[in-house]
Order: structure tokens, then sequence, then C-alpha cells
């Protein structure tokens, strides 16, 4: 389009020249009737003369341009003349932009590649970047290093990006010794200075490759994963090394990749990661070079482990698992037969199914003949059901199921205006400790137990009958009561009779349970040694059975059905304790005499 535009230029000016007075001699004028006599084109008027704008693709596509030949490239924002020929044409730059920046950034600086004292810089370089450019022309640039000698920076000429930007330099040269190397930069009207270290190149007396700790090991046909090679080395000097990658010889398809770093002073090791699929068994050898000092690594490859048989179904299982529980200490112990003795990569196998598992194994070897994987189950199961992993190892396939159970309820209450505590589902001695907590029952009713007192001074119900009810007198009844200390607010005593993890409660946790929670009744009150349907709900995770309590003086059940009074660890006066009244109308922490039995609620410590 463009050319088409100087083509039509062109046409006309020539019919200027023609119709013009002056058209017949050497000389042409536009837009006046006198030509300049020293101009063989003579444009008058008030407007300027518009070159012919090309972006550089343009300019390079116009066919034979005549030497000469002006444009303005609006790629580069320069007027440009062609002082080359027709088929060989040299664009000459006569007018540009003028590049300016508003601020050029040399403490973000980016340096690739190192700089060693001595050593030629190799790949070195450094890119700083600038902003509010105008897209102007910049000049190419060499600057010399300062402090440390001997590097020069280079910039090559281009355009600023309208706006931000980068600017990025080579270093050439060999830098003389080590510190810190210090370019003094000014383009776009804007000046810093860059430093770019340089560091005292590592060196070792001895390269130790007969000492070299391999952990993990490749496998033929198999990813490497986690190998590494710990090379010793001695007389290290402190200097620093470059990153090193080799690729092995003999059994082919790996590579050990050491990271750049620096050297002890003395003895240490240099740590490569050995990456790749070796091709075959054998030995995979590296030519390590570090610090002047040359060495063969050598890197066993071994054939993978093979089995004839897996036996899921022969599976031993650890622990158990609860559908939204998370999986803790649990283990799958899966046997086979016919072992080769070669390793195996170990494998993580997600469970369907019941899904949130994970069955992992980590890698080893087999054993000859007969065996068995260990495999850990972690994760949380999302239902109740049947997890089942996908197993593959050895050549071999089964699926291991693994049960997964109803989770436990979890019976739990607040204690003070922000936070709950757990307390067990079921009053202590519960005949039946799977029976629901929520509902009262004489499964969860329990026993009694005297005011510190380890042992239980009465058992609880066994049955829904009169006859099983535990109703009368107990022989050997304890008529004195525990010294205060049996039971303890500060910590958990050696008479406690809760389980390990729970104790009896505080006065003042029965106090907040019942300021803090909603309480409603369940069932009907009514006192009846066979009344199992009533009791106190806090909140929505705990209900205490109305399970009465025992004589103080004799151990006969009193008000089953109609009240009862939870223990609590807390001392009133010499012969009374605390604890938690309920009855259909109230709920309120109270006292009475400590050789009274009375029903236990542990709460967790």
């Amino acid at each position: 389009m463009k050319r088409k535009i100087m083509e039509k230029i062109i046409i006309v000016l020539f019919c200027a020249a023609v119709m013009s007075p002056t058209g017949l001699g050497a000389q042409v004028v536009v837009g006046g009737t006198i030509p300049d006599v020293s101009a063989a084109l003579d444009v008058q008027g008030e407007l300027g003369v518009l070159l012919p704008r090309l972006t550089e693709t343009e300019r390079d596509a116009v066919a034979n341009p005549a030497t000469g030949l002006l444009i303005f490239n609006t790629s580069s924002l320069c007027m440009e003349m062609n002082t080359g020929t027709g088929t060989e044409p040299v664009w000459n730059r006569l007018k540009c932009r003028t590049g300016v920046i508003g601020t050029l950034d040399c403490a973000g600086v980016a340096v690739s590649g190192t700089l060693f004292t001595g050593q030629a810089a190799d790949g070195v370089g450094f890119e700083l970047s600038y902003s509010g450019g105008n897209a102007g022309v910049y000049a190419a640039q060499s600057v010399a290093s300062a402090g440390v000698t001997g590097l020069t920076a280079t910039l090559d000429a281009g355009n600023f990006s309208d706006g931000a930007g980068n600017l990025s330099l080579a270093i050439t040269g060999t830098p003389v010794s080590s510190g810190n190397a210090v370019f003094a930069l000014n383009t776009g009207g804007r000046s810093c200075s860059v430093s770019i270290p340089v560091n005292l190149p590592g060196v070792v007396t001895q390269l130790d490759c007969s000492g070299v700790i391999v952990t993990g090991r490749p496998v033929v046909g198999e990813s490497a994963t986690g190998v590494t090679a710990a090379v010793p080395y001695l007389g290290g000097n402190g200097g620093v090394y470059a990153e090193q990658v080799v690729t092995s010889a003999g059994v082919t398809g790996l590579t050990a990749t050491l990271s750049s770093g620096t050297l002890a002073t003395g003895a240490g090791s240099l740590s490569y990661s050995i990456t790749g699929i070796p091709a075959a068994g054998g030995n995979a050898s590296f030519e390590l070079t570090v610090g002047g000092q040359t060495c063969i690594m050598v890197v066993a490859v071994v054939s993978p482990g093979t089995i004839t048989a897996l036996n899921c179904s022969g599976a031993t299982i650890t622990g158990a698992l609860k559908a939204g529980q998370s999986a803790s200490g649990v283990s799958a112990s899966v046997p086979y037969t016919g072992g080769n003795t070669g390793p195996h990569s170990g494998q993580t196998v997600a469970s369907t199914g019941v899904t949130g598992l994970t069955a992992m194994l980590t890698a080893g070897n087999f054993v000859s003949g007969s065996g068995s994987l260990s495999y850990a189950v972690t994760g949380t199961p999302s239902e109740v059901g049947t997890a089942s992993f996908a197993l593959n190892i050895g050549g071999q396939t089964c699926s291991l199921e693994v049960t997964i159970a109803a989770a436990p309820p979890v019976c739990r209450a607040k204690v003070d205006a922000t936070n709950y505590k757990d307390f067990m589902c079921y009053n202590l001695g519960a005949a039946n400790t799977s029976a629901d907590p929520f509902t009262p029952s004489w499964e969860i009713n329990g026993g009694y137990w005297q005011w510190g007192r380890l042992d239980q001074g009465a058992a609880g119900p066994t049955g829904t009958s009169y006859g099983q009810a535990n109703v009368g007198n107990v022989s050997g009844w304890n008529t004195t009561a525990a010294p205060d200390g049996s039971w303890s607010d500060a910590s958990k005593t050696a008479n406690d009779p809760c389980p390990s993890g729970y104790r009896v409660p505080t006065k003042a946790q029965w106090d907040g349970v019942v300021v803090n929670n909603t309480i409603t009744s369940e069932g009907s009150f009514s006192n009846s040694a066979t009344n199992y349907s009533a009791g106190k709900k806090f909140g929505d995770n705990l209900m205490l059975p109305a399970a009465g309590v025992r004589y103080l003086s004799n151990g006969a059940l009193s008000v089953r059905g109609l009240s009862s009074r939870y223990s609590s660890s807390t001392v009133n006066g010499t012969y009374y304790s605390w604890h938690l009244f309920i009855d259909a109308g109230s709920a309120n922490t109270d006292y009475n005499y400590r050789t009274y039995g009375q029903p236990v609620r542990c709460i967790a410590e």
C-alpha cells in the first residue's frame, strides 16, 4: 500500500513538472512558480514534505531501491537513505528519535553465568530493567569494568520500548582478581552502576570417585527418582564451582547434575542428582571434573525385581479405618511368592469405592521366594464401605480391599463461652459402649463410684427387668469419706477411675456445661428402678441419663429415672463434694456427702 502511495507521489511530481511553466526546464517547482536556482525540485508552501513511512519489513521488500532513496522507518523511528545499490542496499540512518527513559534499575539486575578469577567469561551477562521509555534509539556502548578489571560489558544498539523494558549486556574478557566488577552505564539520559561478583575458582587436591556414596538406585527401564551420589574431595580452597551436567557412558540414558556452589575449606563432598531412564543393567560411568581434578564415578544400574504372585486376599490389616476420621497407624501387609531379590521402586495408590485414602509402599527389594509388602494407608475415608487399591508391583497385580467402619460418636459440650471439651459417650462402667449415646437406656447407665475411690462401689444395670437392675444394698459399703486429695482439680490422681486421656470433671467444668449449653429433657422422668428412658441433653452432643444414686449408708439404689448426681473432683468442706445435679426441671451444681455412690461421666484431659 505504501509503495503504491510513493508511486503516486512520483507521478504527481512528474505531471507538475510537465504542466509547470518551467516544467520543460531542468527544475521543478511545487506550490510556486519560480524554483530556487540551486534546486532541481523546489517544494514551496507552509507545510513540510512527508516521506514514505515503512516498517523495516516493508522497507526490505522494496524491489531494487535506488541509491539515495529516502524513507522514514517506523520500526526504528529513523529517517534512512540507501547508500548502497538496488541489488545490495545499505540503509543508513540519517536522523532518529533520541531514546529517553525515566528510570534505570541497576539494583535489580539479573545476572546469567558466573565469573571466575583468571578465567575468560563464557556466556556471562546481565539484564536490567527501565521504565518510561519513549521508543527512541539508543546507541551501542562498551563499558570497561572498575574494581575488578579486565572485563567489558557490551550493549548493542537498539530502540527502547514504549514504556517499560529491559536491556541485555554481554560480559567478555578475563577478570584479573576476585571481588566485584563494577560497570558504569549511561543510556537514555540515565546512569547507574552494576556490580557483578567475580569468584575465586574452586580448587581441590583430590576428587575421590572410589568413595562415592549412592543413595537410591537406578533401575533398568524406570525413571530414576531420588537417586543421588555424594562424591568426597580433599583440599578444598573455599572457592566457587560451576554447575556441571554429565551424561553417562557404559549404561546410557542417565545424567548426573551438580548445581553450582562453594567448596568447603579442606574436606567435603559434592552432591550429584542422577536422573533419566537407564537403557540396560550394568554400570553407568560419569566423568567428573571439579576444582581442577577429574575422576570416573560408577553407579550400578540394577534389573527390576519381579514376583510370581501377589496375594491381596491374604493381606493383614493393622489398625482400623473409620469414615470421616484421619487414618493413623493403619497398614496392610500383602504377601507375595516368587521374589527374585531384585529392587522395586514402591508405589502410591489412591483408593476407589470409598475415596480419600492412599496406600503407599516405599522402595525396597523383594526377598528370594516368599515375602510380604507393607503398605502404609493414609488419608480420610469419605464414607462407610470398602476402599479398594489397585496394586501393581513386580509384574503382578491384585486389588487390596479394606473395610471402612462407621466412626464412633463424638460427645462434647461447651465448658465456657467459646471452648468445647470432649466427654466419654457413656457413663463409666456402662454395659454396652456400642449403644446410642444420645438415647437414654440401661446400656449406658453405668455403675456408681464414691467420691475419691478408684474402685466401683456398685454395678449398674445388666438388663431391663427389675432383677437385672442391681438395686439392693451393697455388702461392705464404705461409710468413711475419702480424704481430700483422693481426687483433685489440679491434676488427675492415681485414684481417678477414668481411663487414660480422661478424668473426673471439675465443678468449674460442670458449671460451664450448665451455663453455656442449651439444655433439654429426654424421655419421661419418674422414680423407678427400671426407668431407663429419662436423661438431660446439653447442646447437641452430650446426654446424661437420670441414673439415680446409691445411698450413703448401704449402697442401695435411689431415684433412678427421676434424677441423678454426676461426680466432680471438687471437694466442699471435710465430708462433702460437688456434683452436677439433674432432674426433670433443673440442672445445676450442688454438693452431698462423699459416701454417696454417683455415676461418673469422664471428660478429656
